[in-house]
């Protein structure tokens, strides 16, 4: 089944300190921060076709936004 392409796009961004596992994982000492970033994906509908969670190490990262629809 072909899904619609996505036409709006979501995400939620956070600063939080890591657990113990994303620590471990990611190489950080506890009091390092972490990114974490929902990413949901709409249909012209609005209905959900994507969601993906991101954890990134903080100190490692840049964020920048900017995209258009899927063609």
């Amino acid at each position: 089944m072909i899904q619609p392409a996505p036409k709006r796009f979501t995400e939620d961004v956070t600063v939080r300190t890591p657990t113990e596992l994303e620590g471990r994982a990611l190489g950080l000492e506890q009091n390092q921060p972490v990114y974490e970033i929902w990413h949901m994906a709409y249909t012209a509908s609005d209905e959900p076709v994507e969601v993906c969670i991101h954890v990134m190490s903080g100190h490692l990262w840049r964020l920048r936004y900017e995209w258009t629809e899927s063609a």
